[in-house]
């Protein structure tokens, strides 16, 4: 009887060991994927290569919207964003995309003329990155529009720098 009882022992000290072991071993995985997926996050660039813009012109639109949908559909200019506190106080046209500058175009039905026609919704806005000179990386220009498509503008493909609507689409980030 003292055999029997003193290899239970054994039994659970064995299947204790295991147990702790799986543990360690799950959390040191855990551990391990979280690491390298941090590393990995810190050295990605905070914007796609090609097209530095892209992610921060879809920020803009979708600020458009939210000032939109709280303002009777009215879209801002970027200083009204500023005073209600949409868009940092710190930041200006020119510092708001690293080597860009910004034009920021909006028309409202208070805004435009009563002759200029418009078939949809009057209220508009235009927002284009354009590099600043002297543009030595060959940077693109881009752009977003109130149908929040953000654009590239490619004169070889027939774009018309005046109309933002004519230019690429951006489909994917290595575009």
């Amino acid at each position: 009887m003292n055999d029997v009882n003193e290899k239970k022992p054994e039994v659970n000290l064995t299947r204790n060991f295991i147990i702790r072991w799986v543990v360690i071993l799950t959390l040191a995985i855990l551990f391990a994927i979280s690491i390298t997926s941090f590393f990995h996050n810190a050295r990605r660039p905070p914007n796609p290569p090609g097209h530095p813009w892209k992610m921060s012109l879809r920020s803009f639109g979708s600020t458009q919207l939210g000032y939109a949908a709280n303002h009777n559909g009215m879209y801002s200019s970027f200083d009204a964003l500023v005073d209600t506190g949409f868009i940092a106080r710190s930041y200006t046209l020119d510092n708001l995309i690293g080597d860009y500058s910004i034009t920021w175009d909006v028309q409202n039905i208070s805004t435009v003329h009563p002759d200029i026609p418009y078939l949809e919704n009057p209220n508009r806005f235009t927002l284009i990155c354009r590099p600043i000179p002297p543009n030595k990386k060959k940077l693109p220009i881009g752009g977003i529009t109130e149908d929040q498509v953000v654009r590239v503008f490619t004169p070889e493909n027939g774009n018309n720098i005046e109309d933002v609507k004519s230019w690429d689409p951006v489909l994917h980030m290595g575009r």
